[in-house]
């Protein structure tokens, strides 16, 4: 492996697919390029099988943290501070996206990610400013789960149960399988998992299956997924793809349903928080799909607080889409609003 160049795609993919017999992605995945792809989903599964893949995929990751968010971010700073652009329609899903820097995604749960957080700090100009993160709370779960009018899911929203240990009880027979049931709940959401687990899953929640066939006809005799607002995406001529084309567009058209869903309901929001903060000191700064952050004068906190709960939440579900309030110095060292407001209440 003597001049091994880890920036070339070319080379990786030989040694990976070529010599060391990866399984290759799925052909349609890198159908007009020169080499199957060697991005971290196809390379992951074979992590600690192959020593090479490890320190590749930890390189990649490095390099990423490096040329993005530290040396990429100096050099677009503006009076020391940092601006992202936001694209209303450049994914098919009709979420916002995020370019130079891509802002929506600094690693949340690396070491190395959560520093970078650290140093996204409140306007520093002297008034006592903090920052407030919100998030909506399991929102495409709680948005499929009244798509598909999936009682038991919905009972257990509106209960305020740990709805993965429910589901871990209810597919696993056993609460240790939380962490299972979580993974399930976000694969199954999009067309993802073993079939195995689909069919327990299915078989727990039989809602969820009879909304997922009745999707699947619906992408098929349409050519195009709809949104909760109406906003369409084409899927193409299903029925003339093949068995892998098709079970792509149709997971495709199940994300765009869900996710566009909910990234339609976080715009609604935005604007009407907006309407009310946009001439004031309390300035919104991000938005990476289901989370808020904004820069604000302490004093100014029960302010936000109210006008978020007032606006955010959405009660036009069988389940409402409730929010989340945590605050702190920085984007990473945030608390619950709670026991944030308990122990800075003097300050406030």
């Amino acid at each position: 492996m003597k001049g091994l160049n880890f920036n070339s795609p070319d080379q990786m993919a030989d040694l990976f697919y070529n010599k060391f017999k990866l399984p290759k992605p799925p052909s349609w995945t890198y159908r007009g390029k020169k080499h199957p792809s060697v991005d971290k989903k196809y390379l992951e599964p074979f992590r600690g099988k192959i020593p090479i893949i490890s320190l590749y995929l930890q390189y990649k990751a490095y390099k990423h943290l490096k040329n993005t968010y530290v040396t990429g971010i100096l050099k677009r700073l503006v009076d020391n501070r940092i601006h992202t652009n936001f694209n209303q329609i450049r994914t098919r899903t009709g979420r916002l996206s995020s370019t130079d820097p891509n802002l929506q995604n600094v690693p949340q749960r690396s070491l190395e990610g959560k520093k970078i957080r650290s140093a996204f700090v409140a306007t520093p100009d002297g008034n006592d400013r903090i920052i407030l993160k919100v998030d909506f709370d399991q929102m495409e779960l709680r948005d499929v789960a009244c798509w598909a009018n999936c009682d038991p899911l919905i009972k257990s929203f509106i209960n305020n149960e740990d709805v993965h240990l429910a589901t871990a009880v209810r597919v696993f027979k056993d609460p240790k399988y939380r962490p299972e049931a979580k993974t399930l709940h976000y694969q199954l959401v999009y067309g993802g998992g073993d079939e195995k687990h689909r069919s327990m899953f299915f078989n727990a929640y039989p809602e969820m299956k009879i909304w997922t066939d009745k999707m699947y006809h619906q992408f098929e005799a349409l050519g195009y997924a709809r949104t909760m607002f109406g906003r369409k995406r084409s899927l193409g001529n299903i029925e003339a793809m093949s068995m892998e084309e098709a079970a792509h567009a149709k997971r495709e058209g199940i994300s765009t349903v869900v996710q566009g869903s909910c990234a339609e309901i976080m715009k609604l929001g935005m604007r009407k928080v907006w309407e009310e903060v946009k001439d004031s000191d309390i300035y919104m700064l991000l938005q990476v799909h289901d989370e808020l952050l904004f820069d604000l004068p302490r004093r100014r906190l029960p302010d936000l607080v109210d006008i978020l709960n007032r606006n955010l939440v959405y009660r036009g579900l069988q389940v409402p889409l409730t929010i989340s309030i945590s605050v702190g110095d920085n984007w990473e060292d945030t608390i619950k609003y709670d026991e944030y407001v308990k122990t800075a209440a003097h300050k406030i």
